[in-house]
């Protein structure tokens, strides 16, 4: 699994500011609190603009409903 982890990784790496995973990591642990990612869609619409998409956020519990800006 950690083979096609890092491959998957390695595929979404190379599209550059298409794909962006986003971590928010708790320097005095070492720990990371939440990943996320954001997909980045050309458009016809919105005067074929850039629309981006959130997906696959996931926060840790310990943390969850804290902000960002404080501790719980």
């Amino acid at each position: 699994m950690e083979g096609a982890f890092q491959a998957r990784f390695n595929e979404l790496a190379a599209l550059s500011t298409d794909h962006l995973a986003l971590v928010a990591e708790d320097t005095s642990t070492g720990l990371l609190d939440t990943v996320g990612a954001v997909l980045m869609e050309l458009k016809f619409i919105r005067s074929c603009g850039r629309v981006g998409s959130v997906e696959d956020v996931v926060v840790n519990a310990v943390v969850r409903g804290c902000k960002l800006e404080g501790a719980c």
